[in-house]
């Protein structure tokens, strides 16, 4: 194996790949990148450092000779974009990962949800397995949704957070055969497994301080027209006070459970400095130009005798005499975590004392603020680009710190880029706007809005090649995507098309029902489930209303169950959107207890929808809500999809310096090559098989 020298200096890489790879559109971006290099700064708290890590030829735990195993884990990357953009020598780093190892396609899992892709590679299971299937999951007894991938019990103090899978992280099972771990961000792990010899930081599925996925909040004066409030949105009044503006912010929920919240006093003021405002919290405060981030602040809120410490955030959007401010999600504060995040318990304290900032929100990117018009698409970038600079220099550190034999990083970045800004480089897609695809984004190396998604595999790019540049001769190295998008034009309404079916009944509503309901779409509330056979809910999911299971349920378990699945199935197949020139919506569906068979099944939903390229279900049909066209143009400013098409369009890549032995390789095969990289005893690591054998 040749030593993976592959990262020139930034210095050397510098404006001549900027300009010569990316014709113009990533000047800039590789400098975001440049404080990332961080020197060992020691460690503080519960221990000293580890040994640092054998040298290469020294014999592993399982007595095999040969050094370590870094994997580089990425969401939401296509392999088709990246060979393109490689060949056209824009990632230079990967051309030269490409000359000493080998790319494929890697196998996701059906459907290809994060949660159900990120599980697998964990755990080796897939859905019906690990339970595991997508974001959320649904109450049959309430006709809810519930937390797919982690659940957290709000209503301790502190917070109860559990994983919801079965099966065990396959770094727990490395380490209690000796192998020294370190995984930075692991996702829907919360808490982490605890392990003998090694450490895990919680990544995907952490959430804010208030206990959602993140959730921000609109501090304002006045609410400006176009910008939707609530859901994952909340909005405060900003009142005047003697020095400008005051609101309370609001924070975790008050120990002892019931709704009411935590909050702390904030103020917004002006400055000396009339292009400028002060936005004040107890112990920090900012002056912020409009369209600027602060820096992150810590507040702490108070419950009782309890103290709960976080970070805080804000953008200013509008300075004028009714100033506007988002306050970004609540983010745990590392060194006092409000809940477990990491294994030791004190590892994300060390990590904050030695490189500062330690992402702790699954999720970056406040992508519902975006959605819902309350956040520029610039200042979005920014926060991702801010975001990933800080995982790179902690990946890059712990590189250097050495002490581990198996290395995991996950970087949840690239995905968050394509919800976002997939539409701007879309001509076809109903958002795309053309003057704002042209607009330059001067947090994310000032690249034009279109070119993000090239600028993403960019960062990625340089980060890669910092990583293989710190490696031996004997170190194999993985880079891996979980699946890849596809874009989302138009959007399917199941409720509605059930409803159209004759196999979902809405009682009549009210004649004399005010102006306000009569305006808003019915939901779950107003079906007659007495004659009604499905509903739709939590994603591209259909559920019969099942006797016995769903309260008054209408369908009969048996022979009358089977009839109803089937002739669903045969129609969703069959259905065609005369408005797009009779293309297919359904790819094909998937059955419970058939395509989706295992221990788990019957936590699963009894049909999921395999949508066609370029459609995905409505935000309408996630909430539960029954909307009057059955078919329609994506309104909303996400334009991909990863979750809800056919797993074998939306196939992930890996990447190997070590030869793979056995062909199609699938994202659950992750932990049973690694134990057979370390010859760790076992059976093998849930259904994966090692691609490396």
């Amino acid at each position: 194996m040749r030593a993976l020298r592959l990262a020139a200096p930034l210095d050397s890489l510098g404006a001549g790949f900027a300009q010569d790879a990316c014709g113009g559109v990533c000047a800039g971006i590789l400098l975001l990148l440049a404080a990332v290099v961080v020197p060992f700064a020691g460690c503080r708290g519960r221990r000293a450092a580890p040994d640092a890590s054998p040298a290469a030829g020294e014999a592993a735990p399982g007595g095999a000779p040969h050094g370590r195993l870094v994997l580089l884990a990425f969401d939401g990357m296509d392999l088709g974009a990246l060979e393109r953009w490689t060949d056209e020598g824009r990632l230079p780093n990967f051309a030269r990962l490409r000359a000493v190892g080998e790319f494929s396609r890697l196998e996701t899992t059906e459907p290809p949800t994060a949660e159900a892709a990120w599980t697998a590679l964990v755990t080796g299971l897939g859905p019906a397995e690990s339970g595991v299937i997508g974001p959320a999951r649904i109450d049959h007894r309430t006709r809810t949704t519930l937390p797919g991938a982690v659940e957290l019990d709000m209503s301790r103090a502190p917070p109860r957070a559990a994983t919801r899978r079965s099966g065990e992280a396959f770094w727990t099972e490395l380490a209690r055969g000796g192998v020294r771990v370190r995984v930075l961000w692991a996702p829907f792990e919360l808490p982490p497994e605890r392990i003998e010899s090694g450490e895990v930081l919680a990544g995907l599925g952490v959430p804010d301080l208030g206990g959602s996925a993140g959730r921000s909040t609109l501090l304002g004066a006045s609410f400006p027209e176009g910008v939707a409030g609530g859901g994952p949105i909340g909005r405060v009044r900003l009142l005047p006070s003697a020095v400008g503006w005051a609101a309370a912010l609001p924070g975790p929920p008050e120990a002892g459970g019931g709704h009411a919240r935590t909050s702390v006093p904030v103020e917004v003021r002006r400055s000396a400095d009339a292009s400028r405002m002060a936005v004040a919290l107890p112990d920090a405060e900012a002056e912020l130009p409009l369209g600027a981030w602060s820096p992150r602040m810590p507040v702490r809120f108070r419950s009782g005798d309890l103290h709960i410490d976080g970070l805080a955030r804000f953008l200013l959007l509008d300075s004028s005499d009714l100033p506007l401010v988002l306050a970004a999600p609540l983010e745990l504060d590392p060194a006092a975590p409000w809940f477990p995040i990491c294994e030791p318990p004190d590892w994300a304290g060390e990590l904050a004392a030695r490189y500062g900032r330690v992402p702790t929100l699954g999720t970056p990117g406040d992508l519902a603020a975006l959605a819902a018009g309350a956040l520029p698409e610039e200042a979005y970038l920014e926060d991702l680009a801010e975001d990933l600079a800080a995982r790179s220099r902690i990946i890059l550190g712990e590189l250097d710190r050495g002490g581990f034999d198996f290395f995991a990083a996950f970087v949840p970045f690239v995905e968050r880029v394509t919800l976002g800004l997939h539409r701007l480089a879309d001509p076809s897609h109903p958002a795309w706007d053309e003057a704002r695809s042209l607009a330059p984004a001067p947090g994310f190396g000032g690249v034009r809005l279109r070119d993000a998604e090239l600028a993403a595999y960019a960062f990625v790019d340089d980060l890669v090649g910092r990583v293989a540049d710190r490696l031996g001769p004997d170190d194999v190295l993985l880079v891996l995507s979980d699946h890849a998008p596809g874009a989302w034009r138009r959007s399917a309404h199941l409720g509605a098309w059930l409803r159209r079916e004759g196999l979902l009944v809405l009682h009549e509503r009210d004649a004399f029902a005010g102006a306000a309901e009569s305006q808003t779409l019915p939901g779950l509330d107003d079906v007659d489930w007495s004659r009604t056979q499905a509903y739709a809910l939590g994603g591209p999911y259909i559920q019969l209303n099942l006797e016995g299971r769903e309260e008054g349920g209408a369908v009969e378990p048996g022979e009358r169950y089977d009839g109803v699945v089937e002739r669903m199935v045969t129609k969703l197949e069959g259905w065609v959107d005369e408005g797009a020139g009779g293309t297919a919506v359904v790819r094909r569906v998937l059955v419970r207890g058939r395509e989706l068979r295992g221990r788990r099944e019957d936590e699963l939903p009894d049909l999921v929808v395999v949508f066609a390229d370029g459609y995905r279900e409505g935000e309408e049909t996630i909430v539960g809500e029954i909307d009057d066209e059955v078919l329609g143009p994506n309104r909303s400013v996400i334009g991909a999809d990863y979750g809800s098409g056919d797993a074998s369009e939306r196939r992930g890549f890996l990447y190997s310096t070590r030869p793979l032995v056995r062909g199609n390789p699938s994202i659950g095969d992750l932990g049973a090559s690694a134990l057979g990289f370390f010859g760790v005893a076992g059976e093998g690591h849930g259904m994966g098989m090692d691609f490396w054998r």
